[in-house]
């Protein structure tokens, strides 16, 4: 079990991320975004730091169970916009908590990688 998750988090995580290495910003739909500055808090008493969150999986905190609820096969085969993968630390969980969403045209918000407190 332990390999078939390191291998989603391969390919959840990595090849992702390696495409978009130029990007300074995370790229998810608004109401994701929502979700997960709302559980801010939850994801921040996570262990491990920094903390994988599984954008759709929102709020399931435990990164296994994270993954589980998104590789169940449901016969859509339709990729999901923006980044699926959000890595974060304990102290810019703490700064999302007051991070202001404003949403693109396309329902989009950018969250800086490097996110910090104003």
């Amino acid at each position: 079990m332990r390999q078939i998750v390191l291998a989603i988090l391969f390919w959840a995580v990595i090849v992702p991320m390696s495409a978009r290495a130029e990007a300074r910003v995370w790229i998810i739909p608004a109401d994701k975004a929502e979700c997960i500055r709302a559980h801010a808090r939850d994801y921040a008493q996570h262990p491990s730091n920094p903390v994988v969150i599984i954008v759709d999986a929102c709020p399931e905190t435990d990164t296994e169970a994270a993954l589980a609820l998104t590789t169940r096969n449901t016969g859509v085969t339709a990729v999901g916009r923006g980044d699926s993968v959000l890595i974060l630390s304990h102290d810019e969980l703490r700064c999302l908590e007051t991070f202001v969403i404003e949403p693109s045209a396309g329902g989009d918000v950018r969250i800086p990688k490097s996110l910090t407190c104003e």
